[in-house]
Parts: C-alpha cells; sequence; structure tokens
C-alpha cells in the first residue's frame, strides 16, 4: 500500500547559487554521505549533488518529515546500482523509524541541461 509520496525540482544554477560555499568535505557532509560525494565528484559532480539532494527532498516528502525540526539529510543515503540505477538507504532514527522490514522506497531521478527532479515512493509492506 503506498504510505507517502514526495517530489522535488531544483533549477541547477539555484542549487550552484545556494550551494556555492558546500566546498568542504565538512560542509558538504552535513547533506551528504562520503559515498554521495565521491560518486558525485567522479560524475557530474554538480548535477549529481543537486539530483541527490533533490532525490532526499523528496524522500522527506514521502516521509512526511518536517526539515524544521531537525536536519535529516544525513540519515538518507541516495545509492546507485552497477547501472546507475538509485535506490535509498535509510540510517539512524529514520531507519528504526522506517525499517526495510515494513516499508519500502522506491525513488526516480533524472535531470537535464537546467533542472532536475526526484519522485519517491514510500510503500508500506
Amino acid at each position: 500500500m503506498v504510505f507517502g509520496i514526495g517530489v522535488d525540482i531544483l533549477e541547477i544554477e539555484h542549487f550552484k547559487k545556494n550551494f556555492n560555499s558546500l566546498k568542504t568535505r565538512k560542509s558538504l557532509n552535513r547533506l551528504f554521505t562520503e559515498e554521495e560525494i565521491d560518486y558525485a565528484e567522479k560524475n557530474r559532480r554538480t548535477e549529481n549533488l543537486a539530483t541527490t539532494f533533490a532525490g532526499k527532498e523528496a524522500v522527506l516528502k514521502a516521509l512526511n518529515l518536517n526539515l524544521s525540526k531537525k536536519n535529516y539529510f544525513p540519515e538518507i543515503k541516495i545509492k546507485r546500482d552497477s547501472s546507475g540505477k538509485p535506490y535509498v538507504f535509510l540510517k539512524g532514527n529514520l531507519a528504526k523509524k522506517f525499517p526495510k522490514s515494513r516499508y519500502r522506497i522506491f525513488i526516480s531521478l533524472s535531470f537535464e541541461s537546467k533542472i532536475v527532479i526526484a519522485f519517491a515512493i514510500l510503500e508500506k509492506v
């Protein structure tokens, strides 16, 4: 049963302007995992960071979580399989609140020259 959906769309230029200060690993780690940063640095850095950010936003919306209460970004990991297909891995408190045995998250990410879009579905098993 679908328990939640989330979508996020982001202009790449807007991301560049607002996240221009995220140049150091320490500042990037507030939003992204080491694995996400490493992946982006090898593959279209800005587009991949923007897409991953939008993916995390879509997941937060699907989970119905309020960002003003806590920074959940480090607890959401967007991974990609060998073919590049994205999937979501939750850590910490989010993994406890939404265990894999009871919930599945589906995600789709895409970008073109100016925008990125992410769509997430939370399914209760």
